[in-house]
């Protein structure tokens, strides 16, 4: 990535709410530094939930079903926050985040059916009832 693309990123990230002090410093920092204040911008962006960017890939990757039952929200209240009928609560997007950000791990080793493999063996949701 050149220093451009940088700093047009770090504007992205500040139109989001995201880091908008290290936005406005980014004209003024040489290469190094701007790639030290790129670091704590990416731990920002790990700490900061954004549903309304989250809520299609996550949707997309693991269908209603899964995504329902991971966030302990019914469907018909995920279908408003997701089209933005009404906003998500922050619970809601707090759990949204963590799964978004296990999925981003997860993408390193397994395709899309290994990652919903993952998320049902884990919680049980593949499992034959067993008494």
């Amino acid at each position: 990535m050149d220093t451009e693309s940088i700093r047009n990123a770090l504007q992205a990230f500040s139109r989001e709410g995201i880091a908008r002090h290290a936005a406005s410093l980014g004209n003024h920092l040489s290469t190094h530094q701007l790639a030290d204040l790129l670091a704590d911008v990416l731990s920002a962006i790990e700490e900061s939930p954004v549903p309304r960017h989250e809520w299609p890939s996550m949707t997309e990757l693991l269908g209603d079903d899964l995504l329902e039952k991971l966030l302990g929200v019914s469907g018909s209240s995920m279908h408003r926050y997701r089209g933005g009928a009404r906003a998500t609560p922050d619970h809601i997007a707090g759990r949204l985040h963590v799964v978004t950000l296990i999925v981003a791990d997860l993408a390193g080793s397994y395709n899309d059916f290994g990652i919903r493999r993952w998320w049902e063996e884990q919680n049980g949701f593949g499992r034959p009832f067993s008494p």
